[in-house]
């Protein structure tokens, strides 16, 4: 028998689809973002003042060699309770500040993250956002603790 490109009982064949036809998963790290965090890394810095009442006022800034897009994303909660949702993307070419208030009582339950993804350029550089990402996740509750004894 010839060989035909229309035969398909080729286990070569078979087993290239198999390979190049699986979906790719993207790489996606996580990171904690925590006090001890912070001091071995210099691309994040977190401030955190109290305003008067029960407010708390964070201020995050990340340094960038390279242009990325980021995604900030802030959920509230108290008591099990969504209070608010936020999700903010932005382009940056070396330093971008995301700044948020948020309640001591909702401190706990609370989440921020910013996830960073790659840039790819094309011929007319054009950035383009490639799959895969960091995803930092900030203790909020621990950030505020060593802001407050670092102001006594």
């Amino acid at each position: 028998m010839a060989w035909s490109p229309y035969r398909t009982s080729s286990p070569a064949l078979l087993l290239a689809l198999l390979i190049f036809a699986t979906p790719a998963n993207a790489m996606t790290w996580s990171k904690r973002v925590t006090p001890s965090f912070l001091v071995d890394n210099r691309k994040i810095s977190v401030s955190v003042d109290e305003t008067r009442g029960s407010m708390l006022v964070f201020s995050v800034t990340v340094t960038n060699p390279e242009p990325r897009y980021l995604t900030a994303r802030l959920v509230v909660q108290h008591d099990n309770t969504v209070l608010s949702r936020y999700k903010e993307v932005r382009y940056h070419e070396e330093k971008i500040t995301f700044e948020f208030s948020i309640a001591k009582q909702a401190l706990d339950e609370s989440v921020f993250t910013i996830s960073e993804s790659f840039i790819l350029r094309n011929r007319s550089d054009t950035p383009r956002r490639m799959t895969g990402s960091t995803n930092y996740i900030f203790d909020l509750k621990a950030l505020a603790a060593v802001n407050k004894s670092n102001t006594e």
